[in-house]
This record gives C-alpha cells, sequence and structure tokens, in this order.
C-alpha cells in the first residue's frame, strides 16, 4: 500500500499542550500527482503517388455506404481486438470521424483491452483502416497470458465481494480492496507516454497504477459483479484526471478510488479514506470539470449511499458535545471520520475544534493524550485520530 494521486492532508500530530495556545498547521495546497489519459494520435493518410493503382470509380456509379456503421463498426473492432490483432480493415465508405468515435467508444468500455495505445486511420473512397499501437510493456509480451492473470485476479476479487449482502457493500469491499493492494505510480505519472501504469492489469497485477488505471480496474471488477460502472474524464486541480460512477439499486454517484488512495507519511499508512465515496454531482464538482468527449455522464442527485451518510456521520451542524460523544464512543477505534454538509458548518467545526482548542476538551483528553487531524477544505471533512493516556 499505498499514497494517492489527490490532494491529501498528511496528518498533523498534536500533543497536549503545556500552554493553552495551539499551533496548528494549515493544510497544503499542492496540486495532485495525476496522470494524462492516454492522447490518442491519430493520422488520416492520404493516397500518394507511391500506392497501388486504383480502378476509377465513374461518376454515375454509386460509392458503396453503410448507414448506420456503428454497431458494425464496433463489433468488427472488437473482434479483431480481443483476438490480440491490431490492424482493422473495413471494406466500406466510413469517415474518419466515425472510427474515431467508435474507437473511443469501445476503449471505453473495454479496459480488459489494456494493451492498445494509440492508433492510426487510414481512409479511401470505399474503404478504410484502423491499426493500432501496443504499449512498450506489452511489446514482444504474450498477450494472452498477461490477459489470463488479469482475468484471473479480477475473478478472485469478484468471488469475495459477491459475499456482501447488498451492492453498496459490494462497491465498498472492491474500493477498499483497490486502494489497500495499489501503490499511486509517481513515475508514471510523470512521464509522458501511455504503459501499463495507465491500465487495469498495472492496477491489479503490479499493483502499480495512475487514476486512469484504478478506474479501469473498478469498472472490470463492477462488470463482472453486474453493477453498472464506468468511466469519465475531466481535469481535476488543474490535471487530466479519471474516475468512475457506478449505479446502485438504480441511482447513479460518483466514486474516485485514486483520490481515497491514503497517503504514506514516514512509512506508515494512515488508513482507508472515504472522502469520494459515492457522491452527487455538486459534491463531485466541486473538485473538477469534466471533458466533453465523455461516452456518458450520468446524472448523480442522490447522497442516500453516500459513506458518510451511511455510516451516520453526516452533520449538518457543529456541536461540541456530538463531537465529544462521538470520540467517547469510539474510544477503541481511536478514530472517527466526519462530513459536514455545508462549507460554514465545516469552518465553525474548524475553527472551534482546532484554532480555539475545544479539541482538548473532550473527555477523551481529560488525562492528557495525543491527537492527530486531517481535514479537507472542498469536500467538508474531518478526520480525528487519537490517543488518550
Amino acid at each position: 500500500m499505498l499514497s494517492g494521486c489527490a490532494e491529501k492532508i498528511p496528518f498533523i500530530s498534536e500533543f497536549m499542550p503545556e500552554v493553552a495556545e495551539t499551533e496548528i498547521t494549515a493544510i497544503p495546497t499542492e496540486i495532485p500527482i495525476v496522470q494524462e489519459l492516454p492522447i490518442d494520435v491519430t493520422e488520416e493518410i492520404l493516397l500518394t503517388e507511391t500506392e497501388p493503382e486504383t480502378e476509377t470509380i465513374p461518376e454515375t456509379e454509386a460509392v458503396t455506404e453503410v448507414s448506420g456503421t456503428g454497431d458494425f463498426l464496433y463489433d468488427t473492432m472488437y473482434s479483431a481486438f480481443s483476438q490480440y490483432e491490431t490492424k482493422v480493415s473495413f471494406d466500406v465508405a466510413v469517415s474518419q470521424e466515425e472510427l474515431e468515435k467508435t474507437y473511443r467508444k469501445l476503449n471505453w468500455e473495454h479496459p480488459e483491452l489494456f494493451w492498445l495505445d494509440g492508433y492510426v486511420v487510414t481512409t479511401w473512397s470505399n474503404s478504410a483502416e484502423l491499426e493500432c499501437r501496443v504499449i512498450d510493456s506489452c511489446k514482444g509480451a504474450n498477450l494472452p497470458a498477461m490477459y489470463a492473470e488479469m482475468e484471473q485476479k479480477c475473478d478472485e476479487i469478484t468471488a469475495q465481494a459477491q459475499g456482501c449482502p447488498t451492492d453498496y457493500e459490494k462497491v465498498l469491499f472492491v474500493h477498499d480492496y483497490l486502494v489497500e493492494h495499489t501503490e499511486y505510480d509517481t513515475a508514471g505519472a510523470r512521464s509522458d507516454k501511455h504503459d501499463l501504469w495507465n491500465t487495469a492489469y498495472g492496477c491489479l497485477i503490479r499493483g502499480n497504477a495512475v487514476c486512469q488505471g484504478y478506474a479501469e480496474a473498478f469498472q472490470m471488477i463492477m462488470e463482472k459483479l453486474g453493477i453498472p460502472c464506468g468511466v469519465c474524464s475531466g481535469v481535476a486541480k488543474y490535471e487530466s484526471h479519471a474516475w468512475n460512477y457506478v449505479c446502485i439499486d438504480g441511482v447513479y454517484y460518483w466514486i474516485d478510488v485514486t483520490w481515497d488512495d491514503p497517503v504514506r507519511e514516514g512509512g506508515e499508512l494512515k488508513g482507508t479514506s472515504h472522502i469520494y465515496f459515492l457522491l452527487d454531482d455538486e459534491m463531485m464538482f466541486r473538485t473538477r470539470t469534466l471533458d466533453e468527449d465523455n461516452i456518458f455522464v450520468p446524472q448523480c442527485n442522490s447522497i442516500q449511499n453516500n459513506y458518510y451518510v451511511r455510516n451516520g456521520n453526516y452533520l449538518t451542524e457543529y456541536s461540541f458535545d456530538e463531537i465529544n460523544r462521538r470520540m467517547s464512543e469510539n474510544m477503541d477505534t481511536g478514530s472517527i471520520e466526519l462530513m459536514y454538509s455545508d462549507r460554514a458548518s465545516f469552518q465553525t467545526a474548524v475553527q472551534k475544534l482546532f484554532n480555539e482548542g475545544e479539541v482538548w476538551k473532550t473527555s477523551a483528553f481529560a488525562m492528557g493524550g495525543s491527537v492527530q487531524y486531517s481535514y479537507d477544505d472542498d469536500m467538508y471533512t474531518i478526520w480525528l485520530k487519537f490517543s488518550p493516556n
């Protein structure tokens, strides 16, 4: 385990001060390191004098065109790629735009085809061809063996998740499993190319990935569980980013596994976060915008299954008595996670607990002790870890 690609807040240790004044360290504002999604390198290759001679079509002869070619193109591409072929030919008139659109759709819907990189499109008057490149780490590799290895891992995780009684708990299990078994690939994020760190294979087998790898691995497992899921892309904190949507009981939610990956500080893991677990539109788009070419963008209007709502940790106002009660009830775990419903309540909580030191007045510290905490200005969350003497 793990380091995250999001703007994560390191825990700040505070020991019981001998004086009334408590030094508070502000939230770091460093931009998360995220990996750009692979850029599809597309070229339209025109006929040149070196091309083979072709028969001139008389003006009176209609060029063969296929109406509604979307399914035909999609099925032809998928059939070829799933057999580890990289070149697909079409004996029909088809535009470069339609080929590119179809390829993008297939690429988003089939993350198991992890070896595909950019592509080149060639169009003629009555035919076309699309040729994909293979990512560097897969050139000359045994792709069927790699695919089988990834499928086996997916099946193992799926089998474990199937033991959960509800779809909510299945989604939670997979989210936590990926976070706890994957380390964010910082070197991959800084690279200018697409490779295994962008893929479900990198996440599931190598245990190293960037946001796209986390998202595609999550998508693959959800599909095996029969839970509707997909990937969307956009800009988050000024960087390209990818995350998921998922449908539970007919209701869509946003989920960002990568940004819930905890920060490793001094060799110690700080626990799995659930800040980005099942959000609505208002919550999710505080931190990002969507790209215009996403294949599908759901409307997410509910927080019924949000992690904090489901666990009774979604608060509408700050109350010292409420914080004191929750800390007392969780002495065995020494940890509480809270989300406030609005910025004003959240800011009041931060001011009272940390700036004015009310956290030290809770019963957990009646005899002294220590507390670690982090908070997220965008998502209105507070995470307390405490250890009374």
